[in-house]
């Protein structure tokens, strides 16, 4: 599963959390930065993998 690329490897999360952040960035990828569903913390890895 690609999703460990999305998020780093600390242990700060979990297969549950990757895979749910996995899923959210490749929708948010169809949707305006600006109406993106992440919270801004997160929006950087999706920069990131696009």
């Amino acid at each position: 599963m690609p999703s460990s690329r999305l998020v780093p490897k600390d242990g700060e999360w979990d297969g549950g959390v990757a895979l749910e952040v996995t899923v959210l960035s490749a929708e948010s990828l169809r949707l305006p930065p600006t109406y993106s569903p992440l919270p801004r913390r997160l929006r950087p890895y999706v920069a990131v993998s696009s």
